[in-house]
């Protein structure tokens, strides 16, 4: 997202509180790949409490990422599929907008609104230049001066952030180093940083209020 000063806004520690969805546990076949719906079930939550948990379609004890994945399969596409999802999320009365613009001015702008971030990022291999063929999606739900690193919520666990893969599969609130978590995050197509290139999915706020816009 373009239009916000190259300036730090976030000057103190900032988590913002919402329920951790793990990929690793789903009653689906899909688990490996479904860390986009994942994702999508926090910030959609966030955004409109009980869109999914008292949807009347769930099923008695449906987990909330499984109930996703399997209306957004059904009516729109593949978990994979942005379009699929941000219809996924106006279906749910949610509104976001997809990016490949972001950047640290990005996450520090909805953070400090009190926003979540959906943030797409490579996953594998060392830092310095990720795997560019290997994504993942993860929420950004605040920071910390500690190793200035941003906090998420990691549907898959605990990234490795430097080397690469996972080191478990606890992804509440973990942080990761900006350093090198930001050269996962904006690669090119041959994974070298290019600074303002991350992929995200943010909610629609007014850039002058910083409020959320409803559907």
């Amino acid at each position: 997202m373009s239009g916000f000063k190259a300036q730090s806004i976030l000057k103190e520690k900032k988590v913002l509180s919402l329920a951790w969805q793990s990929q690793m546990d789903s009653a689906t076949e899909q688990w490996y790949r479904m860390c986009y719906s994942s994702s999508g079930t926090m910030m959609c939550e966030f955004l409109k409490p009980g869109c999914l948990s008292a949807h009347p379609q769930r099923k008695s004890g449906e987990q909330l990422d499984d109930f996703y994945l399997r209306i957004l399969n059904t009516k729109f596409g593949d978990s994979t599929d942005t379009a699929a999802q941000l219809a996924m999320h106006r279906y749910l009365g949610v509104n976001t907008r997809f990016s490949t613009s972001g950047s640290r001015e990005t996450l520090e702008f909805y953070l400090n609104a009190g926003f979540p971030v959906m943030t797409g990022q490579l996953h594998h291999g060392f830092w310095k230049q990720p795997n560019p063929t290997k994504s993942h999606w993860t929420i950004c739900v605040g920071w910390t001066p500690e190793n200035d690193s941003f906090v998420f919520h990691d549907p898959a666990g605990t990234m490795d952030v430097s080397g690469g893969g996972y080191l478990d599969n606890n992804g509440k609130y973990r942080k990761y180093p900006w350093d090198e978590w930001s050269h996962r995050w904006m690669a090119d197509n041959s994974g070298y940083f290019v600074n303002g290139t991350g992929w995200c999915v943010t909610p629609v706020v007014d850039k002058t209020t910083g409020k959320y816009v409803p559907l």
